[in-house]
């Protein structure tokens, strides 16, 4: 290897061929690297987070958060630009339980081809994923569902208010 050294960059020299060149840096900064990344092993530049990473993890919360991160990467046409928007809502995960989040990714995936952070936000931040599972708590409880039927508070009129009667003429 042969370097030449000049007031502004360094070349490195390969049997007379330039392998790499960087420029330097001013004399008042101290301590740092000029490394171009395509001059790194490839083990060097992988991302600290890949899409089998992100994947693992989303199976540890559960298969509607799998699902959710699957269709995050379906959804575009390189992987890698799908790295943002999976991180963010794996990040989302840690702030609730995994049970809460597995529900809140339910009802995100009925709802939308391809759920992202805000959608799951929402859903999280107004609670349906608490409806969802009293809901489900209820179908699976006969003894409840029949004993809490018009506990919601709702009203139900009958078909005589519909009817029409002393309303038709008007």
């Amino acid at each position: 290897m042969d370097v030449r050294y000049t007031e502004t960059t360094v070349e490195i020299f390969f049997d007379h061929q330039r392998i790499a060149s960087h420029l330097k840096f001013p004399d008042y900064v101290t301590n740092r690297y000029s490394t171009h990344a395509s001059n790194m092993p490839d083990e060097f530049n992988k991302p600290e987070m890949d899409q089998e990473r992100m994947c693992a993890w989303a199976s540890t919360i559960g298969p509607n958060t799998r699902e959710v991160i699957d269709r995050i990467f379906r959804s575009v046409k390189l992987k890698e630009q799908g790295y943002n928007a999976a991180l963010s809502v794996l990040h989302l995960s840690r702030h609730y339980s995994n049970e809460r989040f597995e529900d809140a990714c339910q009802i995100a995936l009925a709802n939308t081809t391809s759920p992202r952070y805000k959608y799951l936000k929402a859903i999280l931040a107004s609670n349906q994923d608490l409806v969802l599972r009293e809901r489900k708590t209820t179908q699976n409880n006969p003894e409840i569902s029949q004993t809490e039927d018009n506990a919601s508070g709702a009203y139900v009129r009958g078909a005589s208010y519909y009817g029409g009667g002393a309303h038709d003429d008007q």
